[in-house]
């Protein structure tokens, strides 16, 4: 192989991740734009959290002067790009071959599965946790809400 096409090759386990890493993505602009998170998370002079900004991409507007009005049309358009493209559930993944078996096997219904897929990338992403604490309904003085998160 040339060296000029190992920059092409990448590895299962990259693209898994790419392919998950997009579906979190989505998952989180949904929170925000769909679910109404963006009211807390682009604050008037900075955003709530600087590890979503940067999982989202939104660097240029942590760093350098920020401008509300332009930070929130940048994560509507997002939202908009992303939700056009897919369901935020990656296919060929470990997660969904597992989420899949598990499916069958259960005879879940698409939502449950989407439901069940949603879960545990919460429970294996502090991200998503993140994203969803921007909701306001993780109250850490209810004894027991985040057993059946």
């Amino acid at each position: 192989m040339t060296e000029k096409n190992t920059s092409k090759v990448f590895s299962a386990e990259s693209i898994t991740k790419h392919k998950e890493k997009r579906a979190i993505r989505l998952w989180i602009l949904r929170i925000l734009v769909e679910m109404g998170g963006n009211a807390k998370f682009i604050g008037k002079h900075y955003f709530d959290s600087n590890e979503i900004a940067d999982f989202l991409c939104l660097q240029q507007f942590a760093y350098e002067e920020y401008d509300y009005q332009e930070a929130r049309n940048k994560i509507f358009s997002m939202y908009k790009i992303f939700n056009k493209k897919g369901s935020g559930l990656p296919r060929n993944t470990v997660l969904s071959n597992n989420i899949g078996k598990l499916t069958k096997t259960l005879s879940l219904s698409v939502t449950e599965s989407a439901i069940l897929h949603f879960t545990v990338l919460i429970k294996t992403n502090p991200i998503m946790y993140d994203a969803i604490d921007l909701l306001g309904l993780n109250k850490p003085s209810v004894e027991g809400v985040n057993n059946f998160v």
